[in-house]
């Protein structure tokens, strides 16, 4: 009896306890949100104004102002910097446009207004008070969709993890670079865990000789939203557009310079090889921030550019990039072919590329707009058949001839589902027939060996036995 009127007593306390709290809470409406960064962001419509926040949009700069009692915030679409009434703050995440909505870190502004702010990992979702008024935010990505299996095909033992396209919507694929610079080396691990990836797998070859002048760059194709890191010709490259659909080809690329002269309207033309690269003796190579932080002029110009106009020409001694520019070093025979003595303080230069396949035909329509790219190869399958020709790619060591090795390759279905792999003891030949009967319409080898990598959500499914120096990752949007 005893025991019954003391749980009767604790069941009247748990009621009253949760009539108290309805009490407090007027209202409770639910959001959806998105984590980007390890930071959940929210859409700016809807949440906080519940809390009868003033809400105003700068369409001419993207600029944010939310108002509440004393409490003014100002931010600004892609900026790390925000101002809470007179103070200025760095975020650790930019506010963003996404589908044509504008989303704000959630913590950062909910507390700068003096919101309670509760993030439950558990269950992905974010609760807010303020004022009495209780609001759930929940993460619209926690249910990804992505299959992992360890199969046997053709008597080879398969890692796939296929990507459905509806999936890939809901993810951002971005090249990491270690160290965040073209040279850099980095353990796999922290690559994977400081970009917050969902799915990772190893990307392009690297000089791996610690001995040679550009040890540690790499031999591959890098687009990252929309901006070229890096070049390699003649390969196969892998081009994603913004709505995920991916197309692969063997590129060329051909750099295109343009320097306004004194009358307004001539432009000389001049000649640029490379992005990011170590030069030869005779080249034209521009540097971006990429690269890292100088580049030093030993008897030829380097050419200081920003806001598309040229700050500086040097011949001896470190140059700085700029963070809102880059760098053009000329060498040999080009210092005097694009005509240096042109090259003055105060003068407009930009440059531009063309894309072109192996046969010389114009690609511009189907990849200047290239969300992201990742070049590699050799090409595996193009347009649903195998298409394996190394030597039609410049490859001419046995490793990508003929030898067996650990392999890593990426491809894509005809219905846009992509398609993940790392296999051992395979040839590269055989990797193509593997990519083809897991129904790739393209497919493309990457680094392999000791760099063969493979991640997804939180299982690192094949390890690297090196550092690496560039990853293919998906974080969610």
């Amino acid at each position: 009896m005893k025991k019954i009127v003391k749980t009767l007593t604790i069941l009247i306390f748990i009621i009253f306890l949760i009539s108290i709290n309805s009490n407090l809470i007027e209202s409770q409406k639910i959001f959806y949100g998105y984590i980007k960064n390890g930071r959940f962001l929210v859409p700016l419509r809807g949440v906080f104004e519940e809390f009868g926040a003033e809400i105003y949009w700068y369409d001419e700069s993207q600029s944010i102002e939310i108002r509440l009692n004393d409490t003014v915030i100002i931010m600004r679409v892609n900026y790390k910097y925000a101002m809470v009434n007179d103070n200025v703050l760095i975020l650790d995440v930019a506010p963003e446009i996404v589908q044509g909505r504008t989303y704000i870190p959630l913590r950062f502004v909910g507390e700068s207004m003096g919101a309670y702010v509760e993030w439950n990992p558990s269950y992905m979702y974010a609760r807010i008070i303020y004022n009495n008024i209780e609001i759930i935010v929940k993460e619209k990505s926690k249910n990804i969709q992505i299959d992992y299996k360890y199969q046997k095909i053709y008597d080879y033992n398969v890692n796939v993890v296929k990507i459905p396209y509806s999936t890939l919507l809901e993810l951002e694929p971005r090249i990491v670079l270690a160290k965040n610079k073209i040279n850099g080396r980095e353990d796999f691990k922290s690559i994977v865990e400081r970009s917050g990836a969902v799915v990772a797998i190893n990307g392009a070859f690297f000089n791996t000789d610690e001995n040679q002048k550009d040890s540690n760059e790499p031999y591959g194709f890098f687009i990252n939203n929309g901006k070229i890191l890096h070049i390699t010709r003649n390969r196969a490259v892998m081009f994603f557009t913004k709505d995920m659909k991916v197309i692969m080809n063997r590129v060329n690329i051909k750099f295109n310079g343009y320097l306004k002269l004194p009358d307004s309207q001539r432009v000389q033309n001049f000649y640029i090889n490379k992005i990011n690269h170590t030069p030869d003796n005779n080249d034209v190579v521009i540097y971006t921030k990429e690269w890292g932080n100088v580049v030093r002029a030993d008897n030829f110009p380097v050419i200081t550019v920003q806001n598309g106009v040229i700050k500086n020409v040097v011949w001896f001694g470190d140059v700085y990039i700029p963070n809102n520019g880059y760098l053009i070093l000329m060498k040999g025979v080009y210092i005097n072919d694009n005509k240096i003595e042109n090259f003055l303080i105060n003068r407009e230069i930009w440059y531009d590329f063309d894309f072109f396949d192996n046969y010389g035909n114009n690609l511009n329509s189907l990849l200047k707009d290239s969300y992201l790219a990742m070049g590699c190869g050799p090409a595996l399958v193009i347009n649903g058949r195998v298409d394996f020709n190394p030597v039609l790619e410049d490859f001419d060591n046995e490793k990508i001839l003929s030898l067996k090795g650990q392999r890593s390759a990426i491809g894509v279905k005809n219905d846009g589902t992509l398609v993940l792999v790392t296999c051992p003891n395979i040839t590269i030949s055989k990797l193509a027939e593997v990519m083809k009967y897991l129904g790739c319409y393209y497919a493309m080898n990457l680094d392999g060996g000791a760099s063969s990598a493979l991640y997804l959500n939180g299982k690192y499914i094949t390890y690297p036995g090196r550092l690496l120096n560039n990853v293919l990752v998906f974080v969610r949007k």
